[in-house]
């Protein structure tokens, strides 16, 4: 707990993902200020803690590819762009930096990715959102246009599993998500292009999928193996996890709800959150880390919407 000299108070709270995700982990906030203001010391809905709910089917039978599992784009070189005559250095420095989206710019952003596609697809505020940054973070590192590039995206898997799981248990229901594309085709294509993408990824990940996740992992008993091979692609790639729904400002333990709730921490290279306001004004932001050189050439990109 740090207090500072205005009246402020800040709480510095650390978990590890493999026990917790931010669902289960904003519950316990929740439920642990709860008891600081002295409410009832019984949680009105206790964790469920049952880890067989996440149990692979006996047998294990997957259904499915699992790309995110097998060798990654992050294993492939980075090929900088034609125009690039300097290598980087070895001590890179990162810049971390929010960006906040205003309700109307956020609908701006889904009328935008709209234009131009006769699909009958609804995308997301999450969806154009999240295509917007990642056009706009290869555009700001300028990547050549054959290199390829991937979105990670994490998803709470809570109620795409039947039956459903509660919000309140207390685990890890993330799974991960991988869009790759070639840089050309996300900095030149319409928006729907990519969201597109995104979308039909999203969509794919219903309980049939989920389950023959589950069934593949207990085919491969050295999990050390398939976690390195999947995950964030660094220098070309953008990882998100939406925290957007989260009720992340309710945490009062008697100082007020918060003004910021966020990670600490901005040192990986393109990865990030999306947060919502602590006023409930419909806006957005979002929080994440790049290449300092990178970051100035994005602050010029991101609000051309």
């Amino acid at each position: 707990v740090t207090f500072f000299k205005c009246g402020g108070v800040c709480l510095g709270v650390a978990f590890h993902h493999t026990v917790v995700d931010a669902c289960g982990f904003i519950h316990f906030m929740n439920s642990w200020s709860d008891v600081a203001r002295g409410r009832e010391v019984t949680c009105p809905t206790p964790p469920i803690t049952e880890r067989t709910i996440l149990r692979a089917r006996n047998p294990p039978r997957p259904a499915f590819e699992h790309p995110v599992f097998k060798p990654s784009l992050a294993s492939e070189p980075i090929v900088p762009a034609k125009d690039s005559s300097e290598q980087k250095p070895q001590n890179t420095q990162f810049t971390g930096a929010i960006f906040r989206f205003s309700r109307d710019q956020l609908a701006r952003l889904k009328e935008k990715v709209k234009e131009g596609d006769n699909s009958t697809i609804r995308y997301t505020t999450f969806n154009s959102l999240v295509v917007h940054i990642w056009r706009c973070v290869t555009l700001a590192r300028g990547l050549d246009d054959q290199q390829q590039t991937k979105l990670t995206v994490s998803v709470d898997g809570r109620k795409r599993l039947r039956p459903e799981i509660p919000n309140y248990y207390f685990g890890n229901v993330v799974y991960i998500v991988d869009v790759p594309l070639v840089s050309s085709d996300l900095k030149s294509q319409p928006m729907h292009y990519a969201a597109s993408k995104v979308h039909d990824a999203l969509l794919r990940m219903d309980d049939d999928y989920l389950r023959s996740a589950l069934d593949y992992l207990e085919l491969h008993p050295d999990l050390n193996v398939v976690v390195d091979r999947g995950g964030h692609q660094k220098r070309s790639g953008l990882s998100i996890a939406s925290w957007g729904r989260l009720p992340i400002y309710d945490a009062d333990f008697g100082w007020g709800k918060p003004i910021y709730m966020g990670t600490v921490v901005l040192s990986v290279d393109g990865l990030g959150y999306i947060l919502p306001s602590p006023s409930d004004d419909g806006s957005l932001s979002v929080v994440f880390a790049l290449e300092t050189d990178a970051m100035r050439s994005l602050e010029m990109l991101i609000y051309d919407i």
